[in-house]
């Protein structure tokens, strides 16, 4: 039995006020945001944050005692019930439930930004004296709340008492009286309503450099997007007042500069949606416009993808909800295009704004920030791959969410961001999906256009070429010269030709890399065996427990097959070396077809890949070349087939390849997801992959320019008789061509 029973309660100390303010949030920035917010909340149409009485120089100025900010807004303005009862206690409920239950907007229209109760406690991260003015609409009352928490120690520690003071022994002085300062007289209050905030004894170092940072991002709490201007917050205007000079220009000019550089120098314009329902993003990108599930190929061969999806299954995200979303890509390259090139001051201002988050028109702090890296886009290109994702610096974007539509996207309580829970770790993980598809296809396909416009300029150019004729011209009858210029056009050309062999002798060794590490597990699994083996026979040996003959003729038998196994795979990979293949031969495709197959055995057994071969024709396909050249092109044939084939997911997986003799060619298909239409004009494009960061973007490229070197050619089938299967298919033709 309890000796003693009793209910107690919870009785907050003062110091939650120091952990609300001056702990929770971290600038001054976030905390002048939460107050404008209260504004915004408020339905006021205008805000003017006041600098006054800070000292002033020609370059600078600083602050004194009397230094103060007053923020003034023509707002609803509080009555005595709101402010005992609400903006007085810590957590108040009242705008959750407006949210969520009786009435979800203001008077204007307006989405309620507040919920949780503590954004007021910003105030005591500015300054430590706080006097509140405020007349609620069609009232003859203006009612005074005063705060000062100067004379208290650190955390509200009593010396005389030697206690920690609670909440409720915190004064607060509450005036009502006829109105004095929110009066029809007043430009601002020409309706007398609103609230008048002044904050004193300030926090924190003031300068004018500081000033302008934090009225800059301030600027920034309405869209700077011209394609959403047009919202609920377009009749919302923040103006600062320094010592009474009104900056209603500041960082304008900046805005607009952002909003020119966007619509005239971006290389990528990319606007769409994310629709949570259907799993699928609906794109615009240079007024091009598609679809994307989240199911295609071209997304799941991500390796983010691939990242967001382990240990999921195939749960898709749920309960982000629908977005909209803007992305400017900008080309900061020394190629970059003379319509898209950008100046010094240019990158500089792109590099400020990176990609913000709006709900209903109000920004979501500090996403957007130069030093803000929300969706770890610089982790990962530091970490995983820089080419997966396109770097923070080259980006401008936006992404716009709403209470209705996404809820469980929530602001943490400190003010900074999103609340971390699955929702919002979800909705980083789609966006960096949709910007890794970006990177990977649209700005990749970009490059490949400027490399090649830049290689035909080049070309016309001939620059070298020209160099050396106009040099010929200019030393005519310098007999020293023209001596010296022979000698350096001769060595010109010889380490020309050097760097074409290198060149070439690179895209001859380029398939030994894949070979190696598709036959090295078998390789290792068999010496494995043939090791134990020969363990066994020397330790039967060693303890004179001699083996008969036919155990040691067993066990050689098998280290034999061994050795002869890995002998066989080796030979394979050795005729893929320059060295082996000088001499061109007459080969049966078949029978590289089957050493290919062999290399590829454990692969195509691991993802249950039936390969089906046919032959047409009166004779075998047979080719006049080297063993390396069909090698090549087979083994990057079955290394992309084996890749894509299990993104598609279906059970019947298959490679189908048929040898026409009769008409010379090679047809090589199977029933992956297929080559994205966006992607046909570049497969055969160095350094253009579709697999993302699993891909080098060498493989077509290189088994192309092999085949161009003996005037064999590689394409996409084009007609139905060449589409063996629902996949990719492609055409290997032997026959000669002269281009």
């Amino acid at each position: 039995m309890p000796i003693r029973e009793e209910l107690v309660h919870m009785k907050p100390y003062a110091r939650l006020l120091t952990m609300l303010g001056d702990q929770l949030i971290r600038d001054e920035t976030v905390a002048l945001a939460e107050i404008i917010k209260n504004s915004y909340d408020a339905d006021a149409g205008v805000v003017l944050v006041y600098f006054d009485d800070f000292d002033t120089s020609e370059s600078d100025l600083s602050q004194n005692e009397t230094s103060r900010l007053v923020i003034r807004d023509d707002g609803c303005g509080m009555d005595e019930e709101v402010i005992k009862n609400h903006w007085l206690n810590p957590a108040t409920p009242i705008k959750k439930l407006r949210k969520t239950e009786y009435n979800p907007k203001t008077t204007k229209g307006r989405v309620i930004q507040g919920e949780k109760g503590i954004g007021r406690y910003s105030l005591f991260k500015l300054g430590n004296k706080i006097t509140i003015t405020t007349r609620p609409i069609s009232s003859n009352k203006e009612y005074i709340v005063e705060y000062d928490l100067s004379a208290y120690e650190e955390d509200f520690y009593d010396s005389n008492t030697k206690q920690f003071l609670y909440l409720d022994n915190i004064p607060v002085k509450f005036v009502e009286r006829d109105p004095l300062e929110i009066t029809e007289n007043n430009d601002l209050w020409k309706e007398a309503h609103g609230t008048k905030i002044e904050i004193s004894g300030l926090k924190g170092i003031w300068s004018l450099d500081k000033i302008e940072k934090v009225l800059s991002d301030i600027r920034k709490l309405r869209p700077i997007f011209d394609s959403l201007q047009h919202n609920t917050t377009a009749d919302f205007d923040v103006d600062f007042i320094i010592n009474g000079k009104r900056t209603l220009d500041f960082d304008a000019k900046n805005v607009n500069k952002i909003n020119d550089l966007m619509n005239n120098r971006a290389v990528l314009k990319v606007k769409g949606q994310f629709v949570e329902k259907d799993k699928k993003f609906i794109l615009n990108i240079n007024n091009e416009k598609k679809e994307l599930y989240l199911s295609d190929p071209t997304i799941t061969g991500l390796d983010v993808y691939k990242k967001f999806m382990k240990g999921r299954g195939d749960l898709l995200p749920w309960g982000v909800g629908s977005f909209a979303f803007e992305f400017y890509v900008f080309d900061f390259s020394a190629d970059t295009p003379e319509k898209y090139k950008l100046d010094k001051d240019d990158r500089d201002l792109i590099k400020q704004n990176r990609v913000y988050l709006y709900r209903d028109g109000i920004r979501v702090y500090p996403y957007g920030a130069a030093n803000d890296d929300w969706l770890g886009i610089d982790i990962y290109r530091g970490t995983v791959s820089a080419g997966g994702l396109l770097s923070n610096d080259q980006i401008i974007g936006c992404v716009s969410i709403s209470q209705k539509n996404n809820p469980n996207l929530e602001d943490a309580t400190s003010r900074e961001g999103l609340l971390n829970n699955q929702a919002s770790s979800d909705f980083v993980g789609i966006l960096k999906i949709l910007l890794a598809y970006i990177r990977v296809h649209p700005y990749k396909q970009y490059q490949n256009k400027r490399d090649e416009k830049n290689k035909i300029e080049k070309l016309k150019k001939q620059q070298v070429e020209n160099s050396f004729s106009e040099l010929r011209k200019t030393v005519e009858g310098n007999k020293n010269a023209e001596v010296a210029l022979s000698r350096v056009e001769t060595q010109y050309k010889k380490e020309k030709d050097v760097l074409i062999r290198r060149a070439e002798l690179a895209e001859d060794l380029a398939g030994v890399g894949i070979s190696v590490e598709t036959a090295s597990h078998d390789i290792m699994l068999f010496m494995n065996r043939a090791i134990e083996h020969l363990d066994g026979l020397v330790y039967a040996m060693d303890h004179k427990n001699k083996p008969s003959y036919e155990e040691i003729q067993e066990a050689l038998t098998t280290i034999r097959g061994a050795f002869s196994f890995v002998h066989d795979k080796l030979k394979n990979i050795q005729l893929l070396f320059k060295s082996s293949n000088q001499r061109r031969k007459k080969i049966r495709v078949k029978d590289i077809v089957t050493q290919i197959l062999s290399l590829f055995k454990k692969a195509l057994n691991e993802n249950n890949i039936e390969v089906k071969i046919e032959q047409i024709g009166k004779s075998p396909l047979v080719v006049q070349t080297y063993d390396a050249v069909i090698m090549q092109v087979l083994i990057n044939l079955f290394d992309n087939a084996i890749y894509w084939i299990p993104l598609k997911g279906d059970n019947n997986k298959e490679i189908k390849i048929i040898m026409n003799s009769d008409e010379n060619k090679m047809l090589f298909s199977d029933n992956g997801p297929g080559i994205h239409p966006d992607d046909e004009n570049y497969i055969f494009e160095p350094f253009y992959s579709g697999k993302g960061e699993d891909g080098r973007g060498l493989g077509l490229y290189i088994a192309k320019q092999l085949l161009l070197r003996n005037d064999f050619a590689i394409y996409l089938a084009s007609s139905e008789k060449d589409k063996l299967l629902s996949g990719a298919s492609f055409v290997v033709d032997f026959n000669k061509y002269e281009d």
